[in-house]
């Protein structure tokens, strides 16, 4: 039984393109028999990409997608020569559903963008100058008379917990309360 499939090639970004072309041909040719003569229908290059994680130390691929009809006792032979290749870092057959693929070229979002902005060693110190300064209240003018009804706690007094000894002058239950 024939079917429609799709298949999309991740090659070594040192290739040429020829020698990417040579190797296609390679592989396409182990897909025709008599009922499909020409089997590939449709090949895009979609070029060199950053991949997504190293791939066999390589940050770049050269990605090919292909669209071919062929006979699933075929598949076998073609995908074990690609697994052979050793300029293939990466493929994926599946079955095609009908529409032709296209290279999608991502676009920015704004929490990209935001990300970026937020990155940058000049808008790091814009931020932290931000939060340096806290925010007074414009209706409230501090004074140093209000200061001076304010108790001076010592920060280390602030961070120490209590100690068995002042716990002792503290009643601990309701019947020492009662006495």
């Amino acid at each position: 039984m024939s079917r429609k499939y799709e298949i999309v090639y991740i090659f070594d970004s040192a290739m040429e393109e020829a020698q990417i072309t040579e190797s296609l041909d390679r592989f396409h040719a182990l897909l025709k028999n008599q009922d499909y003569p020409e089997p590939i229908t449709a090949t895009n290059h979609w070029g060199k990409r950053t991949l997504a994680y190293p791939i066999n130390k390589k940050e770049q691929g050269y990605y090919v997608v292909a669209q071919f009809e062929s006979d699933q006792k075929l598949l076998y032979e073609f995908e074990r020569a690609i697994k052979l290749d050793e300029n293939v870092l990466r493929y994926l057959v599946v079955i095609n559903e009908g529409l032709a693929t296209e290279p999608v070229i991502p676009e920015r979002t704004d929490s990209e963008s935001d990300r970026r902005d937020r990155d940058r060693p000049e808008k790091k110190a814009e931020d932290a100058g931000k939060a340096e300064t806290p925010a007074k209240d414009a209706d409230k003018p501090e004074t140093p008379a209000e200061d001076a009804d304010k108790p001076e706690t010592p920060a280390e007094d602030a961070d120490k917990p209590e100690t068995p000894a002042e716990d002792a002058d503290k009643p601990e239950t309701p019947a020492e309360v009662a006495e």
